[in-house]
C-alpha cells in the first residue's frame, strides 16, 4: 500500500515538471532578421515587418548564447557576417531603445536561405 502512494506521488511530480518546462519553453520568444552589425560581444540585427518583432534590434552575446547553422553544427561569433539572415531566441523583455536591446538571446541560428 505504502509503494503505491509513493508510486502515485513520484508520477504527480513528474507530470507537474514536464508542465513547468513546457511553460518555460513557452516563454521563449523567436523571430527572423538579418545581421547588420557585428561587436565583440553583440549583434545588431534588422527585422522585417513580416514578423510580429520589426526594427532594430541588438543583441547581446555570452557565454550561455548557442549559435548553430540550420545543420546544428556550433558556430561562433566569428563566424557570422552582415547581411546574414538568422532566426534569434530569446527570453526575458525587450528594452525599448534604438536599437531595441535583448539581453537575453538564448540561441541564434544562421539561415542557409
Amino acid at each position: 500500500m505504502k509503494t503505491k502512494w509513493i508510486f502515485a506521488i513520484i508520477t504527480v511530480i513528474i507530470i507537474c515538471l514536464g508542465g513547468i518546462i513546457t511553460y518555460l519553453s513557452l516563454l521563449t520568444r523567436s523571430f527572423t532578421a538579418v545581421i547588420s552589425h557585428i561587436g565583440d560581444d553583440y549583434i545588431i540585427v534588422e527585422a522585417g515587418n513580416n514578423d510580429r518583432y520589426s526594427g532594430r534590434f541588438s543583441l547581446s552575446i555570452d557565454v550561455d548564447t548557442i549559435i548553430v547553422d540550420d545543420s546544428g553544427n556550433q558556430l561562433l561569433l566569428s563566424d557570422l557576417s552582415v547581411g546574414n539572415t538568422v532566426i534569434v531566441y530569446f527570453s526575458g523583455s525587450i528594452q525599448e531603445s534604438d536599437p531595441a536591446k535583448i539581453s537575453k538571446c538564448k540561441k541564434i541560428i544562421l539561415s542557409s536561405t
